[in-house]
């Protein structure tokens, strides 16, 4: 597999600081007591178990995705289905905060869907995105980042109309 440009993890809080999220891309979410903050992407070159979930956009900013996964775990509107499955498993937003980590692979290019090389940079993000799942897959006992398995539960549709717990 070639080499993926993943940043250093950073605090979920922290979603807005780097420049790259202005682009699409590929993003990974991790869950760990450990502090990951500008660790390496991949560790021992391998990647981590503490990943739950790998997405990508391609039609619109990694900042606005990342934003969408953020509502939707804070009960404030449904908008990731990754991250509904996310909420029926951590329905307290204050408590997983402290262990929420992200990192993402921005492929630098303007959002044009009428443009060939664009069209091309949307092949290769999902690309890339199947083929991080496809490596913690073999990695981790042929088993899916938890939240992208779709036999994970989201959260059921009563709860949701509740707020924060």
């Amino acid at each position: 597999m070639e080499e993926y440009k993943f940043t250093k993890w950073k605090k979920w809080e922290y979603r807005d600081d780097l420049p790259e999220i202005k682009y699409p891309g590929v993003y990974c979410i991790a869950i760990s007591e450990t502090d990951l903050s500008g660790q390496d992407f991949r560790q021992d070159f391998n990647l981590r178990e503490e990943i739950v979930y790998f997405g990508m956009t391609n039609h619109q900013s990694l900042k606005n995705r990342l934003n969408q996964f953020d509502l939707t775990i804070s009960k404030r509107r449904w908008a990731h289905g990754g991250a509904d499955r996310c909420l029926n498993e951590h329905r307290d937003y204050e408590k997983l905060l402290p262990n929420l980590y992200y990192s993402v692979y921005p492929f630098e290019s303007k959002i044009d869907i009428y443009d060939p090389k664009y069209i091309r940079t949307m092949g290769d993000i999902l690309k890339c995105e199947n083929y991080c799942i496809a490596e913690y897959t073999e990695r981790f006992n042929n088993e899916l980042p938890k939240f992208n398995n779709p036999k994970s539960p989201k959260l059921p549709r009563d709860l949701r109309n509740k707020k924060k717990e």
